[in-house]
C-alpha cells in the first residue's frame, strides 16, 4: 500500500507564520533601501551645487581675510615708516622754515645756526643735515663753513644735494650759481639709470622755475637723452611695451556681479574678462587724459613759494631710497584694500605701477611714470601735461598695439559647459540648435545610466538556487530550507522591483536636468549677446581716444609766470 505524504495544520501554520515574518522583514528592508536610494539620488543632484557654493564661500572668505589683513598691515607699515624715517621730517621742515623766516627777518642768525647744527648731530648719515648747515652758513655769510657743509652733503648724496642747491640758488635769484649746480646735476646723470628725484627737476622746468635760460638748458639735455636712447637697439619696441603696460594699468575691473552665468558655465571666462576690460580701457583712458589737460593750472603767487614746494617734494620721504621697500609694500596693501581683498586683481594693478617705485629708472620710464602714476612718482599736473605731450606719439603707438592685441584675443566662438555637455556659440543666435543638442545629450546620458542599472548575477543565482532549495525542503519536510529558498527567491524579485524604482529616479533626475539646463543655457546665450554688445560699445571708443591723443599739441605745456615770453619746446 502506497504511503501518502500529509501535512498537518500545525505544519502549515508554522510555514505561514515564518513566511509572514519573512515578508515583514522584506518590507522593512525594502522601505529602508528605498529611503537610501532616494537620499543617494538627491545627493547626486546636490553635490555639484554644494561644490560650487563651497568654492564661492572659500573665495569670499579668502577675500574677506585678505581685505582685513591689508587694513591692519597698512597701519603697521605706516607706523614703521614713521618710526624708521620720521626723524627726517623734522629736518625736512627746517628747510622751508629757515628760508621763510629769513624772508621776513624775524629769526636771529644764532637761532638758525643752533637749530641746523643740532640736526647735524641727530642725523649723522642723512644728506639733508649738512645741506641745512650749508644753507645756514650761507645765510650767515660764513663761506668756509658753507663750503665744508656743501662738500659733506654732496659726499652723502651728490644727486639730491646738487638739485637741492640749484633750487636754493634759484630762490635767491642767483642764476649763475643755480646754472652751475644744474650742470653738475646733469653731469652725474645716465639716462638709462636715473634716480627718481629727477621728476622734481622736470616739475621745476614744467612750472617755469628756472627761467628761459635754465629751461632751455634742461630741455636741451632732455632732447639729448631722448636722442641717445632712441639710437639704442630695441628702443622703439621697449617704448611700446613700456607705454602699453602703463596704459593697461588703467583698465577697469569687470564687476563681480556682471555676467554670472558666463562666469559659471564658460570654461574660458578669464579670456572674456580680459577682452572686456581691454575694451573698456579706451573710455577710461580718454577720461584720464582729459582730466590731465582739463582746467587751468593755477601757479603759485611767487617764485619763492613755487621753489619751496619743489624743495618740500625733493626732501620728502617719497624720495628716500631706504624707505622704498616699505613704500612698495604699502602700495600693494592699499591696492588690495581698494580691490576689497581681491589679491590677484591688486597684484595685476601693482605690476603696472611698480616701475614708479624703482630706485633707478630710464628717462623715458620716468616720463611715463610722471604721466601715468603722478601720485607715486611725485609729479604735479603741469609735469603730467609736459610728460604726456612729450610722449604723445609713443602713447598713440602703444594704444594702437593694445587695441589690436585685444581685438585679436576676442574668441570667435564662446564655449559653454553645462552638466557635462559642451557646446559653442558665436553670438548667442544658435539657441535652438544648442537646446536640441543639450536635450539629446541628456537623453543619451540617461540611456547610458539606465543601461547600467541591471540585476547582479548574484540575483539570478539566488532565484535558481532559492527555487531548488525551497522544492527540496518541501520534499524533505525541512522547513528551514523552504524558508531559506523562498527568501532567496523573494530577494530576487525585490531587487528587480528596486531596479524599476532606480530607473524611475534616474528618469526623474534627467527630467529635472532637461528642465533646468536649457534655462541655464538660454541665460548664458543672453549674456553672450550682452557681452558682445558691451565689448563692441567699448571697442568703438578706441578711435575717439586715438583722435583725442593726436590732437594734443607737440608744444610742451610749461608755466611761464616767472619769466617773460612763451615757453615752447618742439619735438623733432
Amino acid at each position: 500500500m502506497a504511503e501518502h505524504l500529509t501535512i498537518s495544520p500545525a505544519n502549515l501554520s508554522a510555514i505561514e507564520n515564518n513566511l509572514r515574518v519573512l515578508s515583514q522583514g522584506i518590507d522593512q528592508v525594502s522601505s529602508k533601501v528605498e529611503v537610501v536610494a532616494q537620499e543617494v539620488s538627491t545627493t547626486q543632484d546636490q553635490v555639484a551645487r554644494l561644490a560650487e557654493d563651497f568654492h564661492a564661500f572659500v573665495q569670499a572668505d579668502v577675500m574677506a581675510k585678505e581685505w582685513q589683513r591689508a587694513k591692519t598691515e597698512i597701519i603697521e607699515v605706516r607706523q614703521k615708516l614713521e618710526n624708521d624715517f620720521g626723524y627726517h621730517d623734522e629736518i625736512r621742515r627746517l628747510t622751508s622754515g629757515i628760508l621763510q623766516a629769513v624772508d621776513v627777518s624775524i629769526v636771529r642768525e644764532n637761532t638758525i645756526k643752533s637749530a641746523t647744527e643740532e640736526m647735524m648731530l641727530k642725523a649723522p648719515r642723512y644728506w639733508l643735515a649738512p645741506g641745512l648747515v650749508a644753507l645756514s652758513a650761507w645765510l650767515c655769510d660764513n663761506r668756509t663753513l658753507a663750503e665744508r657743509a656743501m662738500m659733506e652733503a654732496v659726499k652723502r648724496d651728490d644727486n639730491k644735494a646738487s638739485l637741492y642747491f640749484a633750487l636754493i640758488a634759484r630762490r635767491g635769484s642767483r642764476r649763475q650759481a643755480s646754472g652751475s649746480w644744474l650742470q653738475r646735476f646733469f653731469s652725474l646723470q645716465d639716462p638709462t639709470d636715473l634716480d627718481r628725484e629727477l621728476v622734481v627737476l622736470i616739475d621745476a622746468v614744467a612750472n617755469g622755475i628756472f627761467g628761459p635760460e635754465g629751461r632751455g638748458f634742461c630741455v636741451q639735455q632732455f632732447e639729448l637723452w631722448l636722442k641717445e636712447l632712441s639710437e639704442r637697439v630695441g628702443f622703439a619696441e621697449q617704448q611700446r611695451d613700456q607705454w602699453a603696460n602703463a596704459l593697461a594699468s588703467k583698465a577697469p575691473s569687470v564687476g563681480a556681479d556682471e555676467y554670472p552665468y558666463l562666469r559659471k558655465y564658460n570654461p574660458d571666462w578669464n579670456r572674456l574678462d580680459t577682452s572686456l576690460r581691454g575694451s573698456r580701457l579706451h573710455e577710461a583712458l580718454k577720461s584720464y587724459f582729459e582730466g590731465i589737460f582739463a582746467g587751468e593750472l593755477i601757479p603759485a603767487s611767487s617764485l619763492s613759494d613755487e621753489v619751496d614746494a619743489m624743495l618740500d617734494k625733493l626732501v620728502s620721504s617719497d624720495f628716500d631710497d631706504e624707505a622704498l621697500p616699505l613704500r612698495r609694500e604699502l602700495e600693494l596693501l592699499e591696492l588690495i584694500n581698494k580691490e576689497r581683498g581681491d589679491r590677484a586683481a591688486a597684484e595685476r594693478r601693482f605690476q603696472a605701477v611698480k616701475q614708479a617705485l624703482e630706485q633707478k629708472v630710464t628717462f623715458t620710464q620716468l616720463v611715463t611714470n610722471a604721466a601715468m602714476h603722478p601720485q607715486i612718482a611725485g609729479a604735479t599736473k603741469a609735469t603730467q601735461r609736459f610728460a604726456t605731450a612729450m610722449s604723445r606719439d609713443w602713447i598713440v603707438t602703444a594704444h594702437d598695439d593694445l587695441t589690436a592685441k585685444n581685438r585679436a584675443g576676442v574668441p570667435t566662438e564662446i564655449p559653454v559647459k553645462i552638466e557635462g555637455w559642451e557646446g559653442k556659440t558665436r553670438d548667442g543666435q544658435n539657441e535652438g540648435e544648442l537646446v536640441s543638442a543639450i536635450d539629446s545629450h541628456l537623453r543619451a546620458e540617461e540611456t547610458k545610466r539606465v543601461a547600467t542599472i541591471v540585476l547582479n548575477p548574484l540575483n539570478w543565482v539566488a532565484l535558481v538556487l532559492g527555487g531548488v532549495v525551497a522544492l527540496y525542503g518541501l520534499f524533505t519536510l525541512n522547513w528551514f530550507l523552504v524558508i531559506l529558498g523562498l527568501g532567496a527567491v523573494g530577494w530576487h524579485f525585490y531587487a528587480k522591483k528596486q531596479l524599476e524604482k532606480s530607473r524611475g529616479q534616474v528618469h526623474q533626475h534627467y527630467e529635472n536636468l532637461r528642465d533646468t539646463c536649457p534655462k541655464a543655457l538660454k541665460a548664458v546665450l543672453a549674456e553672450v549677446v550682452d557681452w558682445r554688445k558691451d565689448f563692441a560699445t567699448g571697442d568703438g571708443q578706441a578711435e575717439d581716444l586715438r583722435k583725442y591723443l593726436q590732437s594734443i599739441t607737440t608744444e610742451q605745456h610749461m608755466l611761464t609766470q616767472f619769466e617773460a615770453g612763451r615757453a615752447v619746446m618742439n619735438r623733432a
